[in-house]
């Protein structure tokens, strides 16, 4: 719980400044082993009411949460709608707890083909930054952040999505790298994200992954500080 900046505790000034967001845990990660439609995606071990779930998945072309069977209240942070790149990021404030069902998460598509998507619980979390987009065939290098300085620290995101080929990594200082290509023959999602948490800073600036092969990508870089 914050405080007031200028208020007193035993005659002493104290912050309002919350405490950092931090991953309480993530999901192994899910993999389409056949073309299909959809994808249901394995949730955290373990979450509590009032943490944020955060999930990434790919896929080619548009991809649509299935309201019918998902949790509400998810906020979309991107979805990319392209060919090849298909990314979807969204969050959360998680409702339940851990094996209730009330947060669950399915992602549909238009056409069917390869599906990467981890998920992961994220304790006093908000949303502070982020940087995505599009990039063309190269190198992959997430995008880099200026941050407020008003945080006690961040919890970082990067990665990328693309069409073929698994990133290998992970960038300098992070760690938890989920770099993996859906199974199935047909068009589909590559999915690499990894995570990290940093004390107070002004700035982040991931260094690359290198693909093993060249198409277009969308790069992302998020940084959530507690809330």
């Amino acid at each position: 719980m914050s405080m007031i900046i200028g208020a007193t505790a035993g005659g002493k000034k104290t912050s309002s400044i919350p405490p950092p967001a931090v991953i309480r845990s993530h999901a192994a990660g899910t993999l389409s082993s056949t073309n299909q439609n959809n994808l249901t995606l394995t949730m955290p071990p373990s979450w509590v009411t009032g943490d944020m779930l955060i999930a990434f998945v790919a896929k080619n072309l548009t991809l649509v949460i299935d309201t019918a069977v998902s949790g509400v209240n998810w906020v979309t942070e991107y979805n990319s709608g392209t060919t090849n790149v298909g990314l979807l990021i969204v969050q959360k404030i998680a409702e339940g707890n851990s094996g209730d069902g009330l947060d669950a998460l399915r992602v549909t598509s238009s056409t069917s083909g390869r599906w990467a998507g981890r998920v992961y619980a994220v304790q006093n979390a908000l949303v502070v930054r982020k940087q995505i987009g599009i990039a063309a065939p190269g190198v992959i290098d997430p995008p880099a952040l200026t941050l407020p300085a008003t945080a006690q620290g961040y919890t970082f995101f990067s990665g990328a999505s693309q069409a073929g080929g698994i990133q290998t990594g992970p960038s300098t200082g992070y760690g938890n790298l989920f770099g993996n290509e859906g199974g199935g023959s047909g068009s589909g999602g590559i999915l690499a994200v990894q995570d990290k948490f940093e004390l107070k800073g002004t700035s982040e600036d991931p260094s690359a992954l290198a693909p093993s092969n060249n198409t277009n990508n969308a790069r992302f870089t998020i940084a959530l500080a507690g809330s």
